[in-house]
């Protein structure tokens, strides 16, 4: 449960900061959308999955938040490009710890 709680705490960090930008005229080859709106339907997904987790703790529920959370770092991998160059190290260390507690996330909630 502990694993959980660190997971659920990087995932909702991700989540967060991928919302957040202090500098909103940073396109940097996206056309007209941040890096941030590119994901905000995983994010959302995101979300759902993690509240429904957290009210009903199951297999699962955990199973769909797992698949939500891989689904969500995949849509950041692929917005990689249109974050800033000073926002990059940030971005890349977030989601590279994200990615090391989906991995290891065990929803077998019996251990």
């Amino acid at each position: 449960m502990k694993r959980l709680k660190h997971t659920f705490g990087i995932l909702l960090t991700t989540l967060i900061w991928s919302g957040c930008s202090e500098d909103d005229s940073v396109l940097d080859n996206c056309g007209e959308r941040f890096w941030a709106q590119e994901v905000s339907t995983e994010a959302e997904a995101l979300s759902a999955a993690a509240t429904q987790f957290g009210i009903e703790p199951s297999v699962a529920n955990c199973n769909a938040f797992r698949a939500s959370a891989q689904t969500y770092l995949d849509a950041l991998e692929s917005a990689r490009p249109c974050v800033d160059s000073s926002e990059k190290a940030e971005f890349d260390q977030a989601v590279d710890e994200a990615q090391d507690s989906i991995d290891e996330l065990d929803c077998n909630l019996d251990s």
